[in-house]
């Protein structure tokens, strides 16, 4: 099945989901629900508790939202999957 996700976006999941452990309730690679917003312009990586995790296509961000807003606005958009979840573990945009 085709999105036409952008393949850098691709390898940055890729990547990702060969470390994942699961722990944040993300997702496995293969699952459809992760396209289950696409049609509005993200993909849904997960969720931990009430906060969720997106890829936001346009921008190319890594989001924290909730199930209404894809984030909480430009202070929870992060260049990386990475400063995504290192924000959200340190308590900083909690």
């Amino acid at each position: 099945m085709d999105y036409g996700v952008p393949a850098e976006i691709m390898d940055e999941l890729v990547a990702y989901f060969r470390i994942n452990n699961n722990f944040f309730g993300y997702f496995e690679c293969d699952d459809i629900l992760i396209f289950e917003w696409y049609e509005q312009g993200c993909l849904w990586l997960g969720q931990r508790d009430l906060w969720t995790f997106r890829c936001l296509l346009e921008k190319h961000k890594y989001a924290i939202g909730d199930a209404s807003e894809d984030s909480f606005g430009e202070d929870y958009e992060f260049d990386t999957i990475e400063e995504m979840l290192q924000a959200f573990l340190s308590g900083e945009k909690m």
